[in-house]
């Protein structure tokens, strides 16, 4: 079997929404239903308890740039974050949809906060890695875990991939670039043959995908990575630091359609003769012809042959080595197809 041979139902793809809804259920509800209709299998939002999570130093914190919701970090993030009633709109939109709903919860409130809702799955973001009590709690829910590993050594991923392990819930690991956007040449996507090598045998291998564009895709994929993380968004414009490296509708819809093309363009791996090649091959198909009139008992020798495409096909020109020497049975005429017939007696 080809190695790069899938389904479709082999790959997986996941619209990270993150806060890219700027905090409104609305915007998040039209993403859902785009992310879904470009063919995301599923569809993720970010939930953080800011008053536990963060310092009250960084709470407070003044925050003034053009992709501010508010005067300081505190109050920005605050308006970043939907409520109950949101995430329970947003879930019936998903299941209606029969896309999957996943959310990374930063911290211990925001993961009550989110069982409550019923999401399907987890992802332990990047920073996260080392909050190992956070990732065992997640585990003990049973659910699907997913876990992106920019910024950390092989060390690092396996202390927590151990902790999954023990817990028996499915595993994909993402290689990852924390960094936003990530720069072409910190992509580093050949770690995914290593990833493979070190994990693939317990967990599923893709890319969470922090890179402007959609090559990164199709080039994780030919490496072996089977799971995709995209960030999207309806405008690259809107507000966030997030959107402008974000796919909009138009961009996800086509990472997605050149994902599901490639196993079907590398093919079985042996050579084959399709149908669809023939008909445009006859008007190109050049057949050997005789260069003049020639009769019955002469010698074929270099240069009775001439080289034209027909619609009936005989002899081909790599052929006419082999008739060298052979002698005419019958007569035949200038430029009329040469035939293994006129040399049968």
């Amino acid at each position: 079997m080809n190695m790069f041979e899938i389904n479709d139902d082999k790959i997986e793809i996941v619209a990270e929404i993150g806060c890219n809804h700027q905090g409104d259920v609305n915007l998040a509800l039209r993403m859902v239903e785009e992310a879904a209709a470009a063919g995301a299998d599923v569809v993720k939002f970010q939930k953080r308890d800011n008053r536990s999570l963060f310092s009250e130093t960084l709470y407070h914190q003044i925050y003034d740039n053009p992709n501010s919701y508010g005067a300081t970090y505190g109050e920005h993030r605050e308006m970043l974050e939907l409520s109950s009633d949101d995430y329970i709109r947003i879930k019936k939109c998903a299941n209606d949809l029969r896309v999957l709903l996943q959310v990374t919860p930063f911290d211990f409130a925001s993961l009550d906060f989110c069982e409550k809702i019923g999401f399907d799955s987890y992802k332990i973001a990047s920073a996260d890695i080392h909050f190992h009590q956070l990732i065992e709690k997640i585990c003990l829910l049973g659910k699907d875990v997913y876990m992106s590993t920019g910024g950390s050594t092989e060390d690092e991923i396996l202390d927590a991939k151990n902790i999954v392990d023990k817990s028996g819930v499915k595993l994909t690991l993402y290689h990852c670039t924390a960094a936003y956007p990530a720069a072409l040449s910190e992509m580093n996507l050949g770690y995914i043959t290593r990833m493979i090598s070190l994990f693939g045998a317990d967990a599923t291998i893709g890319l969470s995908d922090h890179e402007n564009g959609i090559d990164a895709a199709t080039i994780a994929f030919m490496l072996g990575a089977r799971a995709f993380e995209k960030h999207f968004t309806l405008d690259r414009s809107f507000k966030g630091t997030d959107q402008s490296f974000s796919l909009e509708p138009t961009g996800l819809k086509k990472m997605i359609r050149n994902l599901k093309r490639i196993s079907l363009m590398i093919g079985s791996g042996q050579k084959q003769v399709y149908d669809s090649e023939k008909k445009p091959l006859a008007k190109m198909i050049k057949s050997l012809v005789y260069r003049r009139d020639l009769f019955k008992g002469q010698m074929i020798e270099n240069g009775f042959f001439d080289y034209r495409v027909s619609l009936e096909k005989e002899l081909r020109p790599c052929d006419e080595k082999n008739l060298i020497g052979k002698i005419l049975q019958r007569d035949v005429k200038k430029y009329t197809l040469v035939s293994l017939m006129d040399f049968v007696s």
